[in-house]
C-alpha cells in the first residue's frame, strides 16, 4: 500500500477551523487531540480523507491507528451526505470502530443510519483546580494529594494509567512518547 502524503500547511489549518466551527455549533470538540496530533504525522496507519465544498473544507475524517475512526462535518455543510460518505469510506478503508464526541443525536442517527450502534460511552469527570471553586475533599489517613512532577512522575503515571486503564484500547497503551 502506497505510503499517504501529508497534510498541507492550508489543509492543517482548514481541519482546524472546520473542528473549531463543529465546536462553536455543537458545544463539544469533535475531534480528539490525538486526532489533532496526527494531523501532522506521517505514517501509512494514518489516513486523511478531506471533502471540499466551494472552496471550503466541508468535512474531515481521519483513519487512525488502532484503525479507530473521528470524522466531522462542517455545520454550514450538514445533511448533504458528507457524514454518510465519510463513515462509509472509514468502513471501508477497516476502520473498527468510528468516535462520536458529545454523544449528539444527529452523530447516533449518522452511525444508526448504517447499522453502527454505541458499544461505549465516554464520562468526564472533572473538578476545579482552584481551592475557591472546590469543596472540600475528604482522603482516606495516610493518603494525599499533589500535583504532577514533570521529571519524577511519569514512569509511575504510565505504570498507573496503564492498569487503570489496561481494557481500553487507547488509553491502556499510553507511551512515553504519547505523554510527553
Amino acid at each position: 500500500m502506497p505510503m499517504p502524503k501529508p497534510l498541507s500547511a492550508a489543509d492543517h489549518a482548514a481541519v482546524h477551523d472546520l473542528a473549531d466551527a463543529a465546536n462553536s455549533a455543537d458545544g463539544v470538540r469533535p475531534l480528539s487531540e490525538r486526532t489533532l496530533l496526527d494531523l501532522d504525522l506521517l505514517h501509512e496507519s494514518v489516513r486523511h480523507l478531506l471533502v471540499w465544498q466551494g472552496g471550503e473544507l466541508a468535512a474531515y475524517a481521519q483513519l487512525g491507528r488502532e484503525r479507530q475512526g473521528e470524522l466531522v462535518v462542517h455545520p454550514a455543510h450538514r445533511r448533504a451526505g458528507h457524514g454518510r460518505n465519510l463513515l462509509t469510506n472509514l468502513a471501508g478503508q477497516g476502520a473498527a470502530a468510528v468516535w462520536a464526541h458529545g454523544d449528539l443525536p444527529a452523530a447516533r442517527a449518522l452511525a444508526a443510519s448504517v447499522g453502527w450502534e454505541p458499544v461505549r460511552i465516554l464520562r468526564k469527570l472533572s473538578r476545579p483546580l482552584a481551592e475557591e471553586d472546590s469543596a472540600p475533599v475528604t482522603l482516606p489517613e495516610g493518603y494525599g494529594i499533589r500535583g504532577f512532577v514533570p521529571g519524577q512522575d511519569e514512569a509511575d503515571w504510565l505504570r498507573i494509567n496503564a492498569l487503570a486503564f489496561a481494557d481500553h484500547p487507547e488509553q491502556g497503551r499510553v507511551t512515553r512518547d504519547d505523554l510527553d
